[in-house]
């Protein structure tokens, strides 16, 4: 059962609970903070996961123990499977009563992880070009640069494909692709993935990693470079590779 207070009119008329011992502790625990939601296992009426203004509490015993707090910067993310909340990685699932209330506190709890996590991926332009050019040893020309960001960009609009196809979003797909089809920036692409969902930021962090890694590999298309100048593509590519990209991982 979803508990919210009115800061979400959507939910105002279901502030309401079945266990006084448990809101006494909760209140206890969070006496400083403004409690936004509580969710309390439909099922078993054990765990409890309180989400305040800075931290998402999980509790047992219908919210008589703390077990544990995170901070919200600090939270993977959510999903809804079903009628459950499932905080992402930690391991703790909560039977919110039907599908729509877990989905609202799914989109509750993630906004709030996006708005105390700023984007953690250095800014791109220059220097990650200007590193992997050095490191590459290939000329850091304007010519160099504009390739080395045209497929990066490329790279990082195929992992917003899985992403959204993982994250059941076409619609947030659909948005990115019309987004960046005639202008893949790849810092513009990285905001755009961060504050759409805080399950990808890992995820982003760690293909753009790899990303780095692969072009400095013997043979790439940059340190297999025969003459200096990184080629250019032998067609524009399209978004149509993202679009494919999604389609695999639906």
């Amino acid at each position: 059962m979803g508990l919210f207070r009115s800061e979400e009119p959507l939910f105002a008329d279901a502030l309401r609970t079945r266990r006084k011992a448990a809101t006494k502790v909760i209140q206890r625990v969070a006496a400083s903070e403004a409690v936004l939601a509580i969710a309390v296992d439909d099922r078993t009426h054990d765990t409890t996961v309180v989400v305040t203004d800075s931290r998402v509490l999980v509790m047992r015993r219908g919210g008589r123990e703390l077990e544990k707090a995170y901070a919200l910067g600090e939270l993977p993310g959510a999903y809804a499977e079903g009628a459950f909340l499932v905080l992402d990685r930690i391991g703790v699932r909560v039977h919110a009563g039907d599908h729509p209330t877990a989905t609202a506190l799914t989109k509750l709890v993630n906004r709030l992880v996006l708005r105390h996590r700023p984007r953690a991926i250095p800014t791109l332009d220059p220097w990650f070009y200007i590193d992997l050019l050095r490191r590459g040893g290939v000329p850091d020309t304007p010519v160099n640069r504009a390739r080395l960001a045209e497929r990066t960009a490329f790279a990082i609009g195929t992992q917003a494909g899985v992403f959204t196809a993982q994250l059941h979003d076409p619609a947030a797909f659909s948005v990115f692709a019309r987004r960046f089809a005639e202008a893949p920036i790849p810092d513009e692409m990285i905001d755009w993935l961060w504050a759409w969902h805080p399950l990808c930021h890992q995820g982003l962090t760690k293909q753009l990693a790899k990303w780095h890694d692969d072009l400095l590999q013997p043979g790439s298309i940059l340190t297999g470079t025969p003459d200096g100048e990184i080629p250019p593509w032998h067609d524009r590519p399209t978004t149509e590779a993202w679009r494919q990209a999604f389609a695999r991982n639906r």
